[in-house]
């Protein structure tokens, strides 16, 4: 009988934790920025992520942009030539189409300076994927010479992850917890 009752218990841990639900609060979508340069070819400028609320997506809202939808579009992060350093962001905006996430960021702009105390190089870039012949991305050193300017400008695969709601996981380590403290109590 006492088998019998840890099988059962076992079994409902097991069918509680198949049919548990994992709801997620937000996407982040994270794609790499590339330029393709007379001079030096192709160039990998850097990745940028954003992250999209998840009340949001599939709502016909159509282009979000961090400009002027915040907090339901925002910034994650923004690495420019494998530096992730100290940027003074003097202008920034992205779009994501909240009813195709899976298509990534439609537009891109920046306009930013980094901060490296000795050499501060700056960035811009302006992706547009619905008018491509206007794309173009310029650094320029600490002296304010071009170092690269190209006017093919585009963003890779995009890769999306998600950012899970802390209350279903909390829910599925409570469920065990009375599971297995009932058992405990039995014994």
């Amino acid at each position: 009988m006492k088998n019998l009752k840890n099988l059962l218990s076992t079994l409902a841990l097991v069918s509680c934790s198949l049919f548990a639900t994992f709801q997620t609060q937000a996407a982040i979508i994270e794609q790499d920025i590339f330029i393709e340069d007379d001079f030096f070819g192709l160039i990998n400028l850097g990745t940028v992520a954003v992250e999209i609320d998840n009340d949001v997506v599939n709502t016909g809202q159509g282009l979000l942009y961090t400009s002027f939808d915040f907090p339901a579009i925002s910034l994650v992060s923004l690495e420019i030539l494998g530096s992730t350093g100290i940027f003074d962001f003097f202008d920034f905006d992205a779009g994501v189409d909240s009813d195709n996430i899976f298509a990534g960021i439609e537009f891109l702009f920046f306009d930013i300076e980094e901060f490296v105390f000795v050499d501060n190089w700056s960035y811009q870039l302006l992706f547009d994927a619905a008018n491509t012949d206007m794309n173009y991305a310029d650094i320029f050193d600490s002296q304010g010479s071009l170092v690269a300017f190209g006017e093919n400008v585009f963003l890779g695969q995009a890769r999306l992850s998600d950012v899970s709601l802390p209350s279903s996981l909390s829910l599925a380590g409570l469920m065990a917890l009375v599971l297995f403290s009932r058992r405990r109590a039995q014994k």
